[in-house]
């Protein structure tokens, strides 16, 4: 049969001088179907890695973007914490400005020790927060926003000490700070008081 054998034709000049017959053995057969296997298993291996180097190359993408991201919330960061430098109570003046004026936390430099402000130096959301030891007499402390009062944290029962925070929408440039609300009592300095805050984002 000719699907069993390899017929080999000897040309020379314009016509035919020798028509061979040869068996193809089974084994050869085999071999060759292995052939055919083996380039169709080096295609798929191929086309697999081929399909690895696709993911990798998004994963990699991903990766840069999220590294991107975080650089760009590390440079938002934005916290403070500051005390008073004088050891003595400081009296109650109605609308004056507690004096924080010790930092201990400024980064970002948004708080302005000379003028106990915090300046925002992003647009977002941040969180402030403020405790105090007080005399019984002291009535309360006022946050102010760029200028005007926007929360009071009043001593209604006459406790010794004030505990308050506080969130706040900012824009770049607003301003925070805290003040007396009477001229009566006196709030403790040094260690005893802080102001602090950070971006949440």
């Amino acid at each position: 049969m000719i699907s069993q054998a390899a017929i080999v034709l000897i040309v020379m000049g314009h016509g035919v001088h020798a028509l061979f017959f040869f068996p193809v053995s089974p084994s050869s057969r085999k071999t060759r179907s292995d052939d055919d296997l083996n380039t169709a298993a080096f295609y798929q291996l191929v086309n697999k890695v081929d399909s690895l180097q696709a993911q990798l190359q998004a994963t990699q993408t991903r990766v840069t973007d999220l590294q991107s991201k975080l650089q760009d919330e590390n440079r938002h960061v934005v916290a403070f914490s500051a005390e008073m430098s004088t050891e003595d109570a400081i009296h109650a003046s109605a609308g004056s400005i507690i004096p924080f004026d010790k930092v201990i936390v400024n980064t970002g430099t948004g708080y302005d020790p000379a003028t106990s402000f915090f300046t925002a130096p992003f647009d977002g959301a941040y969180m402030f927060f403020v405790y105090a030891d007080i005399s019984t007499d002291y009535r309360a402390l006022h946050y102010y926003k760029s200028g005007k009062r926007v929360a009071a944290c009043d001593n209604d029962g006459g406790m010794r000490r004030i505990t308050c925070g506080l969130t706040l929408s900012l824009t770049t440039a607003d301003t925070v700070s805290l003040r007396h609300y009477l001229s009566e009592g006196s709030i403790g300095a040094g260690e005893a008081s802080a102001f602090s805050g950070f971006r949440i984002h």
